[in-house]
């Protein structure tokens, strides 16, 4: 577990290398990759495989996949509940995602403070548990349990100006089972 959250923390890290890919591989695109090859395999040990096809990156090692994909057109990932984006105009603009974990990250019009009180009755409402709420000037972290899962919710201003939208919303699923 603690490789597969290494290899997330690598490939933001190599993404912007891996930024501005076409769909057909370039000699740019393939070098980017086997330099984060390299890199992820020095950090853990294992071997990986990195595949970029636009703005998505897959990572293959002995312990699993991770997926990432950012800019324009992000999904969320399969393993991913629906009923966490609370936000019907939520940009989804991060999405990752590794066996029985997924991050998503989206921007909306909400306003932070909405948002928060959004997600406290929403996920109580779900039958989720409301674990901890750390508020740290424009920014709260909430995290819920439910069963074997763990959500973390980090709602703050979007200060960005690439992503249009008031607040910018972190989700952390997380199902326990490894």
């Amino acid at each position: 577990m603690k490789k597969i959250i290494v290899l997330s923390f690598i490939v933001l890290t190599v993404t912007a290398v891996l930024s501005g890919c076409t769909p057909k591989k370039t000699v740019n695109e393939k070098i980017g990759e086997e330099i984060a090859e390299k890199m992820i395999e020095a950090q853990t040990g294992a071997k990986v495989d990195v595949d970029s096809q636009g703005e998505k990156i897959t990572i293959n090692s002995g312990e699993g996949q991770v997926q990432y994909s950012a800019g324009g057109q992000v999904d969320l990932p399969e393993n991913f509940p629906r009923e966490l984006i609370m936000a019907s105009d939520a940009k989804i603009i991060m999405a990752s995602s590794s066996e029985g974990n997924s991050t998503v990250s989206f921007v909306t019009n909400e306003e932070p403070m909405v948002m928060k009180e959004r997600y406290i009755s929403g996920m109580t409402g779900l039958g989720w548990i409301k674990e901890m709420e750390v508020n740290i000037s424009q920014a709260t972290m909430i995290s819920f349990k439910k069963d074997k899962m763990n959500v973390a919710v980090n709602v703050g201003e979007n200060n960005t100006k690439e992503q249009q939208g008031k607040s910018f919303i972190n989700i952390n699923f997380a199902t326990g089972e490894e």
